[in-house]
């Protein structure tokens, strides 16, 4: 909708809105670049043992994606650095969700970083605290962009 005006009325106890229907939005580019990123997570993974891929980032971007790739069963797990997001499961998809520390006492082959804008410090914590882990791949915009860890 457009809104026309808004205003409190009643004590100022509700908001009322004169609003109008729009032209419905084109969301088709929106779309292309979203099935492109899927189908780039999904041959990232398929290039790895099934569960010997995990995802850097229990965030809302991070959530919709594993869900939309239907990652389910190719990753290992999540790992996150809020602790508040630890030992629960990740929705639609039911992956657990550990704390980094869980690259080192279950190692994978890779990790995807999907951490919006903490990305590039996730991907530093990574090449330093977990040398072992030499393929990196991070999600920046609609893009994924393996990661030179040289």
């Amino acid at each position: 909708f457009d809104v026309i005006e808004s205003k409190p009325i009643w004590y100022d106890y509700i908001i009322s809105a004169v609003v109008r229907k729009r032209k419905k939005t084109n969301l088709e580019i929106f779309e292309n670049s979203q099935n492109l990123l899927i189908k780039k997570i999904q041959k990232y993974v398929d290039n790895y043992d099934p569960k010997k891929v995990a995802v850097w980032g229990a965030g809302h971007q991070a959530l919709a994606l594993i869900s939309l790739a239907d990652l389910s069963n190719k990753i290992s797990y999540v790992v996150d650095s809020a602790s508040f997001k630890q030992n629960k499961f990740t929705p639609a998809t039911n992956i657990p969700v550990f704390s980094p520390s869980k690259l080192k006492t279950e190692p994978v082959d890779a990790v995807i970083v999907i951490g919006a804008a903490y990305t590039e410090e996730i991907v530093g914590i990574i090449k330093n605290e977990f040398p072992d882990i030499s393929q990196i791949a991070k999600v920046i915009g609609a893009e994924l962009i393996k990661v030179n860890t040289e």
